[in-house]
């Protein structure tokens, strides 16, 4: 069975193909400093009043600001530190709070709630509207080239390109592509064609220069460029200039043959084209101009270097900005081969090197939906109307759906952040998981409901007091399914009256009030976001599975253990654009929690490189209990296991 819940702020959406001087009220981190080695209790006590110093500094210059305090648990292990921020999913401010911590602490890397099958909460909805968002594609091809050795091969023409294999680009970049091939003295006319997205892709993200947007890239399944060859006119006479003036009467008489020749022998692109494959050797370029004034009148001029700019054809010179013999006219501005809409990023901060698969070939495929059962339709439809009185709720404060996750990639790039992993299990699983914890505890009220309803319908009506206008038995049996239903609609309730508040009362609702970081194990839950978690059975698959799946992803990368590790937004640098963010998976990685053949390829981190600091951006309801588990990970790892395989599987 499957069932895909729809509830924003708990990891259940599935989506288709943020007082300079502290006082006593601060909580330190539990065990601040975490250490293998037993020392005496002074010992302790000074180490944890040096970490101690060292956490109220750090935080201390947040602009003094007491809801980052709030809502933020600190965990250290020796030079290794994390940072779980816990946020609302219908806050406004939440935002905030995520890009002054990721800003403050300049992270290594950066952790999301997030899981595969929620990547489209990264991308905002009104970039393609605004045509803020770029292109990319796994194939990039010219078509329509003629067979002729003596013509330029593919792979030259392809490296005029900025649009290539994996390679982010705006729609102006393509049509600046068709310009460069354009430009070259080739082509009549050249016409991009893009194939629709494929079923299953996940988005790239581009951090361009100039910009504090991160840009989403939509993956095409194809980009080709569509060429017709130029139509030239007969030659009418042929001038052969040596650049170094030592005159080579054999190569000149050649030229003269095959191009004068062309008539009879073949087009005069053609002819041009062969001169320049037969005659060009120990360095010599050839490249063309002529007139057309009665009549065309050629030059060919023979190089020495090419000094003289990239030379792929020698007809560059002949375009004359698009208005050149043989070339279809077009109202586009005309970019020339050098053309560039963006200038390169410079990247700063460690980046990442993805390398395409290998033994796995990618894996473009979407999971096959099945049939539903009742329950789970049921359940299905539940958790979608709590899933909209949540988006009316962020709507009411001005966002919508994934606001929390864009705002910490948008923070994470201006930051240089070389790592965004999604470190939530899939949703997918935590719905089948939570389908099964509310049967198995819905049982019970449902069978005490049939069997008082049941018994009301035999019991003697003497003793039910029937009356004839409303049997009893019809009382006892609503009174009854109300009584087992009730668990289920009252979150329900709470959920709709939250959303129905202004966007002050609903900020004021969502504002932690009391330091998350405290002696309490206890989770902390907002009034109406996560009235959810009163759902029978519901909190062990919802919260504590999910504490214990994503504490075990930061403690990974903080250890730099591979199979610990979650799949990854990882920034690249390309030639255009700057920095990337590609979606990749770590080598070493279990291949449950990181499917071979997803995403742009595979990458891995040197010890050398392996992340020291860590912010986590997670619910409110998650952070003290990925406090306490991380810090029992990080002071016992040999009981550690194979958390995230063991929490990854649809039974509980």
């Amino acid at each position: 069975m499957s069932t895909y819940f729809h509830v924003l702020g708990h990891g259940l959406i599935s989506c288709p193909p943020r007082h300079k001087t502290y006082n006593s009220c601060f909580i330190q981190p539990r065990n601040s400093n975490i250490s293998s080695h037993a020392t005496t209790q002074q010992q302790q006590n000074q180490n944890q009043n040096s970490n101690r110093d060292t956490v109220s500094q750090s935080l201390e210059t947040v602009r003094g600001d007491t809801l980052l305090r709030n809502s933020t648990a600190v965990v250290r292990d020796g030079d290794s530190v994390a940072y779980i921020l816990g946020i609302s999913h219908v806050s406004k401010e939440s935002g905030r709070l995520i890009e002054e911590l990721i800003e403050e602490v300049g992270p290594d890397a950066v952790l999301v709630e997030l899981c595969h099958e929620r990547t489209g909460l990264l991308v905002d909805e009104s970039a393609a509207k605004t045509g803020k968002n770029a292109w990319f594609s796994a194939s990039v091809d010219i078509k329509g080239l003629p067979k002729a050795e003596y013509w330029p091969k593919k792979a030259d023409l392809l490296n005029l390109l900025r649009t290539y294999r994996g390679c982010p680009v705006s729609t102006g970049g393509i049509q600046g592509d068709a310009d460069a091939l354009l430009a070259t003295g080739l082509f009549e006319s050249v016409t991009p064609v893009t194939g629709p997205p494929p079923q299953s892709w996940d988005p790239m993200f581009v951090y361009p220069r100039e910009s504090d947007e991160v840009i989403p890239g939509v993956e095409l399944s194809s980009i080709t460029f569509k060429v017709t060859p130029r139509r030239l006119p007969p030659v009418e006479s042929l001038k052969v200039v040596f650049e170094n003036g030592n005159t080579n009467e054999q190569m000149s008489s050649l030229m003269h043959d095959i191009i004068m020749n062309s008539n009879s022998s073949g087009t005069t692109l053609d002819a041009l084209l062969r001169v320049r494959h037969e005659c060009m050797g120990n360095g010599s370029i050839i490249t063309y101009e002529w007139s057309d004034s009665n009549g065309m009148h050629v030059t060919a001029r023979v190089l020495q270097d090419q000094s003289h700019g990239s030379i792929v054809s020698g007809l560059e010179k002949t375009v004359l900005q698009g208005k050149g013999i043989g070339i279809a006219s077009f109202s586009r501005r005309f970019m020339g081969p050098n053309g560039n809409e963006n200038t390169p990023k410079t990247p700063n901060g460690h980046l990442v090197e993805v390398s395409p698969w290998e033994n796995h070939p990618r894996d473009d495929t979407q999971q096959s939906s099945t049939t539903q059962g009742f329950l789970e339709s049921f359940a299905n439809a539940v958790t979608m109307q709590y899933a909209t009185y949540q988006a009316d709720a962020g709507r009411k404060v001005g966002i919508v759906p994934g606001y929390a996750w864009r705002v910490a990639l948008a923070a994470a790039a201006r930051s240089h952040v070389p790592y965004v992993f999604l470190g939530d299990r899939l949703s997918s699983v935590t719905s089948q998981r939570l389908l099964q914890a509310m049967v198995a505890s819905s049982l019970p009220y449902l069978a005490t409901s049939a069997a008082v309803s049941l018994a009301s319908w035999v019991a003697p009506p003497v003793l039910l007091h029937a009356t004839p206008s409303l049997p009893a038995s019809i009382v006892i049996t609503a009174a009854s399914f109300v009584a087992a239903f009730w668990p289920l609609y009252s979150p329900i309730q709470e959920i709709q009256k939250f959303s129905e508040m202004s966007a002050s009362q609903i900020e004021d609702a969502v504002r932690v009030a009391e330091p998350l970081q405290s002696a309490s194990d206890a989770p902390f839950y907002l009034w109406g976001e996560d009235a959810l978690i009163r759902w029978p059975g519901a909190e062990t698959p919802v919260i504590h599975e999910r504490d214990r799946y994503m504490a075990f992803a930061i403690y990974s990368i903080l250890r730099n253990i591979p199979s610990g590790l979650t799949p990854t937004y990882a920034a690249t640098s390309q030639e255009h654009y700057g920095t990337v963010y590609s979606y990749a998976m770590p080598k070493g990685s279990s291949p449950t929690v990181c499917p071979p053949g997803k995403g742009q390829g595979q990458y891995s981190i040197e010890s050398t490189d392996a992340p020291r600091k860590v912010v986590a951006i997670v619910g409110t309801a998650h952070v003290r209990g990925m406090e306490a588990i991380l810090v029992n990970l990080l002071s016992n790892p040999s009981s550690s296991g194979n958390v995230l395989e063991e929490l990854s599987t649809s039974s509980s």
